[in-house]
């Protein structure tokens, strides 16, 4: 009887777990339909970048029969910047709807037609910024005409393959008309093209053992808005004594591109930098966390984005390394894969001619992708959640494709959230299977553990409203409930000095 029973209970748990399981896994798919209708809602909503100037000016070189002020500086900038980003929208959409409240005249008749020829040869242009100056500016404020230096990206798609990709310095020639409702492009005009040219840093990146960092109680959206610098200050330190040599960290895009907030986040960023610098850690920053598309029409957004923070990572000796995206090919099922490398290449061009000291990676998801881009990039980086059976062989599949360029596994990790019975881990299992991870890939020049903190309340717009990947986020940190260490912290601490250690001595 007693044996009967022992089965029957057996077999109920048997039943619930993979009940569980089940419904979790449906849980995770419908998160996973959600994120990608919403990110291709995100991109379908918001084709043009609200109510900013990408515009830069210089003052006329001659005499002007009426004055050109700042505020006639603000108006026009916005007017030329929107009509551009209208331009690379309807070229994205075939929508030529939107172009009359920005072009008039001759412009508007060219607009619509190269926007309507985009879609059908899968062609895109992009004006990501000008410098400009008035050249004439009628004495009734009514025509203006001003020549600008325009950094300009042109490409073309075939299917999800990126046929065409190139970046140039348009000079040209802007008539705008100031009609009732505001100011038009009226006529527009190229007049040469320099090519941009980029190169690698050629830096010498160090090797590095590390983790990536938020703070317990505020991660992800919450990280900067809550940012205490006393707190941060005394994880960094965490860090340090867990063995580590190195930080990566998150800088959404919202966070450091309003200018009502960015102000304020820029000095909490140099807050943070000049705290790792003091504790001998190297930082990877990485940029455009939590982007929400990648929409044409906003990429001038991006760049102006990155205006606001290159100064300051630039200015830093603890960045060793910039991440471009954290696992940008995740993105590719909902925004098609040659936009999003149209994109990276953007990005990478500009920062590039922005902060040419600045080594660059790019975070991808797994190791499958370490060989995309990798001619652009001066370090090759890649997460791996996958088996650890075929770590080291990822690993080395990943060199072959790197063209001698270091390789860091810049996210591993192990949950040890537990359901019950310590299924699907347990604080013990992390510890024991981290370790064998970082073994496997002790090759690499570079590790980082996902992640200090074990995190109560996973943000859901991020991670996804799944109960079972919650639990699993709220589980991989090192320390739990604050400060305490968990078996995990140790096997960490013992593995990342010993392979420092061997690397200096190398």
């Amino acid at each position: 009887m007693k044996k009967r029973a022992k089965i029957l209970t057996v077999t109920l748990f048997a039943v619930i777990l993979v009940t569980l399981v089940f419904v979790s896994a449906r849980a995770l798919e419908s998160a996973t339909e959600r994120r990608v209708l919403h990110q291709y809602l995100s991109d379908a909503l918001s084709p043009v970048a609200p109510h900013f100037s990408s515009v830069g000016w210089e003052p006329a070189t001659r005499a002007l029969v009426r004055p050109f002020t700042e505020y006639d500086e603000y108006r026009v900038g916005r007017a030329i910047s929107m009509a551009w980003q209208a331009h690379a929208s309807a070229m994205t959409t075939g929508h030529t709807d939107i172009l009359p409240d920005y072009f008039s005249g001759v412009a508007l008749q060219r607009a619509g037609i190269s926007a309507r020829q985009a879609v059908e040869d899968g062609t895109q242009m992009v004006i990501l910024r000008q410098t400009a100056r008035p050249e004439m500016f009628h004495l009734d404020g009514s025509v203006l005409q001003v020549r600008s230096d325009a950094l300009v990206v042109r490409y073309a798609t075939e299917g999800d393959r990126l046929t065409y990709f190139g970046m140039g310095e348009d000079r040209t020639v802007t008539t705008l008309m100031n009609e009732t409702t505001g100011w038009r492009v009226f006529s527009h005009e190229r007049v040469d093209v320099a090519p941009i040219q980029t190169d690698l840093t050629g830096s010498d990146i160090p090797e590095m053992a590390g983790l990536n960092y938020y703070p317990a109680e505020t991660p992800w959206r919450g990280f900067w808005p809550e940012f205490d610098a006393d707190l941060v200050r005394a994880d960094l330190e965490k860090i340090a004594e867990l063995g580590a040599n190195s930080v990566r960290f998150f800088l959404p895009r919202a966070d450091f591109l309003d200018p009502e907030i960015s102000a304020g986040n820029i000095a909490k960023l140099e807050t943070f930098l000049r705290s790792a610098e003091d504790l001998g850690l190297h930082t990877i920053p990485t940029l455009f966390d939590l982007r929400p598309g990648y929409a044409p029409g906003t990429w001038a957004e991006d760049v102006r984005y990155l205006e606001t923070v290159l100064p300051v990572l630039q200015a830093s000796p603890s960045v060793v390394l910039v991440d471009l995206k954290n696992e940008p090919d995740l993105d590719y099922p909902a925004h098609g894969t040659a936009t999003v490398e149209a994109w990276l290449r953007t990005m990478i061009a500009v920062i590039r001619q922005d902060a040419p000291d600045l080594p660059l990676t790019i975070g991808w998801s797994a190791a499958s992708h370490g060989g995309t881009l990798v001619d652009l990039l001066d370090v090759v980086s890649y997460h791996d959640y996958a088996p650890l059976e075929g770590a080291a062989a990822r690993l080395d599949e990943v060199r072959e494709l790197s063209g001698g360029k270091r390789v860091i596994v810049t996210e591993i990790g192990e949950s040890s959230w537990s359901v019950a019975a310590s299924f699907p881990g347990s604080e013990a299992a992390q510890a024991t299977r981290l370790g064998d991870r970082i073994e496997a890939l002790q090759d690499a020049d570079g590790i980082f553990v996902w992640t200090l903190h074990d995190f109560a309340d996973p943000d859901a717009s991020v991670v996804g409203a799944s109960p079972w990947v919650r639990g699993l986020q709220s589980g991989f940190g090192l320390l739990a409930d604050g400060d305490r260490e968990k078996p995990a912290a140790e096997t960490v601490r013992t593995l990342f000095k010993a392979w420092l250690s061997q690397g200096a001595t190398n």
